[in-house]
């Protein structure tokens, strides 16, 4: 008799009982979580409001100090506030004021609204305001503190010139920040209202109850000394040399306090606490709830994952897992989601371009190694192994013993470095040693038929090039020198070549000989990028050195010009990326 396969099935009234089970730990750790959010939500709120405080600070002294050089270089460097403040043509003072008033418009436009630049002459009580019109002031307001403005300067004769700190103004309509400094019987000052400057604090959301106030240096109140006292607060003290605004707590009110560096006065932000945290409170609860919703919506998600995404999904990978190089591309069906669809299309189409990119690397690759072999055999040149033997062997016949120790060694090194350097880069450095060796072999051959000239800045031996570079363009200019009647000079220079933004970013080699120079039909084929015919086995090695800069150097990075000098010779200029 057949058993029948018995399934457990549930009721949703179980299934809600088992999650609600579940939920209870949950919701045990939420409350723990919402216990650890609100103190560290509280941490965060006095720490965001210490941050404010501090960058505010940092922003009143960057600005104060900013102020106070560019009024001291007015006051020592420029002759046109000098006139202005001096001059009794009145047609002049108009020109120069105007030029005057645009410079300090200029400079003002990087700090905040409200500093307002005057200057001053004692002698012929000439006060001006070359900011824009105070916006702010009455016009009581402004000759009011106009004219205490003019007071403290004709009456501070020994007030220090340069230093920092600026000072407190107390008027009846208002309490002024300011600094003034002199030369002799000229003034140039700035000052800022105690309103314009706590603009940046006001703009923070302090609540109903929350203001922002400012104390002096020795604690007495500036400003709000009425709402300070109806609350009964008073201003905290504590280490002046700290960079970390202090907070205190006193009654139900949070106060922050800051103090600046040029130390004229402490801005504080007073705030109500429950105000401060009434978002917390409101989070601990919207997190309950969500803890809540967010089990029932996984709970559902699951249910509707498992059916509509999670198997189509195992099916679509299934299908992926029989795939390998050696296949064709497949086409994956019975997906029954739209997204896999379009992967299966996007899968097909990257198959397609990485069989693709996979044939071009190949091919690219051949052409490397074709070229390279064609470099290696331009290198293994038979004749010129044997004109180094032959040269030894009339030096010997000739008895000259050191010239053929010299010549030995030389040519040693030269084949060495050949035949032992497979990289695809070298140190300049090596490369100049091995070209100097070759030329040292062609001195030696040629006598005063052939001289050479090497310079290296100081820095490019580092850099790393194409090994036997630089010799293929020196072979062209030497083999001139079996054939003319004329010693033949050669000159390779290596320079750093970069803009000034960004020195060193490339080096600059340069080939010049006092030959006869290149055909004008050569020249044009090398300067529009056609390839030289061979003719009798040369010119196979420019060829091939072009042909390695475009496959060893990314596109546009290096460069290779060639001309003919005005006085006769060539000149062949390379121009190389110096970070490889």
């Amino acid at each position: 008799m057949r058993r029948k396969h018995r399934t457990n099935r549930h009721s949703i009234d179980y299934i809600i009982k088992i999650l609600l089970i579940f939920l209870l730990p949950v919701v045990l750790l939420d409350s723990i979580i919402s216990i650890y959010v609100i103190h560290s939500m509280r941490s965060q709120t006095v720490q965001t409001l210490q941050d404010t405080t501090s960058l505010y600070i940092s922003q009143i002294d960057t600005a104060h100090i900013s102020i106070n050089k560019y009024l001291i270089r007015r006051l020592t460097e420029s002759d046109d506030f000098k006139t202005v403040l001096e001059t009794d043509n009145k047609l002049e003072l108009l020109h120069t004021f105007e030029k005057v008033h645009r410079d300090v418009d200029t400079f003002m436009e990087s700090f905040e609204e409200g500093y307002q630049i005057f200057i001053y002459n004692k002698e012929n009580q000439r006060f001006l305001r070359p900011t824009a019109v105070y916006q702010d002031l009455t016009a009581k307001e402004a000759e009011e503190l106009d004219a205490a403005l003019i007071s403290y300067m004709n009456h501070h004769n020994a007030l220090p010139s340069y230093s920092d700190s600026w000072e407190i103004l107390k008027l009846k309509s208002d309490i002024y920040f300011f600094k003034i400094f002199h030369s002799g019987d000229n003034f140039v000052g700035c000052f800022i209202s105690a309103k314009n400057i706590v603009k940046p604090l006001k703009q923070v959301d302090l609540g109903k109850d929350g203001f922002v106030a400012l104390a002096s240096p020795e604690g007495h109140l500036l400003t709000q000394t009425d709402k300070l006292k109806t609350q009964q607060l008073s201003f905290p003290k504590g280490d002046a040399d700290s960079d970390v605004p202090l907070v205190s707590v006193q009654g139900s009110y949070l106060i922050i306090s800051g103090a600046l560096t040029m130390g004229s006065f402490h801005p504080l932000i007073i705030l109500n606490k429950m105000q401060a945290y009434e978002q917390v409170i409101v989070i601990q609860f919207i997190l309950a709830g969500a803890v809540l919703l967010v089990a029932i919506i996984l709970f559902s998600s699951m249910l509707y994952m498992q059916q509509k995404v999670l198997r189509p999904i195992k099916a679509f990978s299934e299908n992926l897992s029989r795939f390998d190089d050696s296949t064709e591309i497949m086409d994956f069906k019975d997906t029954q989601l739209l997204e896999l669809e379009q992967a299966n299309l996007q899968f097909k189409n990257l198959m397609r371009q990485i069989k693709k990119l996979k044939i071009d690397i190949y091919e690219k690759e051949l052409e490397k190694q074709k070229t390279f072999t064609s470099y290696l055999q331009l290198q293994i040149r038979p004749h010129f192994f044997l004109n180094c033997l032959n040269t030894i062997y009339s030096m010997a016949q000739t008895q000259l013993y050191e010239e053929i120790m010299e010549m030995s060694m030389i040519t040693s090194n030269y084949f060495r470095y050949i035949f032992q350097n497979p990289q695809d880069f070298v140190l300049l450095q090596e490369e100049v040693k091995h070209i100097e060796d070759y030329m040292k072999i062609q001195k030696l051959r040629y006598g005063d038929g052939f001289d050479y000239r090497i310079y290296t800045e100081k820095g490019t031996e580092h850099v790393r090039i194409l090994p036997i570079l630089i010799q293929t363009f020196i072979e062209n200019s030497v083999k001139h020198a079996a054939t003319s009647d004329e010693p033949i000079v050669v000159k390779t220079e290596i320079h750093w070549s970069g803009a000034a933004e960004n020195p060193h970013k490339n080096i600059q080699i340069q080939i010049t000989d006092t030959g006869s120079g290149f055909p004008e039909d050569v020249l044009y084929d090398l300067n529009h990028a056609q390839s030289l015919e061979p003719v009798n086995g040369h010119r196979i090695g420019i060829t091939n050195a072009i042909k390695r800069l475009k496959l060893f150097y990314e596109k546009d990075t290096a460069a290779i010009t060639f001309s003919n000098l005005p006085q006769g010779g060539a000149c062949v200029t390379i121009l190389l990326p110096a970070n490889i």
